[in-house]
């Protein structure tokens, strides 16, 4: 009869740093979802504010022509007075157009930034919807320091990119593991009867 038992066993620096750049990869893919988040946000909020913008700027529109409007009525009267000259209506006539066409151009720039929010929403823009929030004024109070230092502690996109250089320099390490030593052990035992 005859028994034996071998065990062997070759570590290199590249299986050693399987796990490490494993969980650098993991922690950059969760980066890189943070950094979108946060870019989504963005988006929406600037979305938001445009359509708040637009709406405000449809209500300006909608005051000039009003008061082309009245000036148009009051040149008209001043034409029936004789202090005014037909030239001076016309002219009041123009900038009735010139408000009705602003308008019209105001009320399609709400449209599109309407559909512009839904979009990024991810909602049909067909759905309706009120715009409530109101943004109080206040003076900040930060100071520059802390800005520049959440700004480089909290940037989503910026932790991205040092968890992918991390993975990268992981991954240099171990493409140059083929050139260096690998540690080999064995054991074993036998016999013979």
């Amino acid at each position: 009869s005859s028994y034996g038992i071998n065990v062997g066993m070759s570590l290199s620096l590249a299986t050693v740093l399987g796990p490490s750049q494993a969980k650098a990869a993991r922690g950059a893919v969760t980066a890189r979802v943070r950094a979108a988040e946060a870019n989504l946000v963005l988006q929406v909020t600037a979305a938001y504010l445009d359509m708040l913008r637009q709406q405000e700027g449809l209500r300006l529109a909608r005051q000039q022509a009003e008061n082309a409007q009245l000036n148009l009525r009051l040149a008209q009267g001043r034409l029936e007075v004789g202090t005014a000259t037909p030239i001076d209506v016309g002219q009041a006539e123009v900038q009735v157009g010139r408000a009705e066409v602003g308008v019209l151009q105001a009320r399609n720039a709400v449209s599109t930034a309407r559909m512009r929010l839904l979009q990024q929403l991810g909602v049909s823009v067909d759905q309706e919807m009120e715009l409530g929030t109101a943004f109080p004024l206040s003076e900040p109070t930060w100071m520059l320091e802390e800005l520049e230092g959440t700004a480089l502690d909290r940037n989503p996109a910026l932790d991205a990119t040092r968890r992918s250089k991390q993975t990268a320099d992981i991954g240099v390490m171990q493409a140059r593991s083929p050139y260096l030593p690998t540690l080999s052990v064995s054991t074993g035992w036998s016999g013979f009867t």
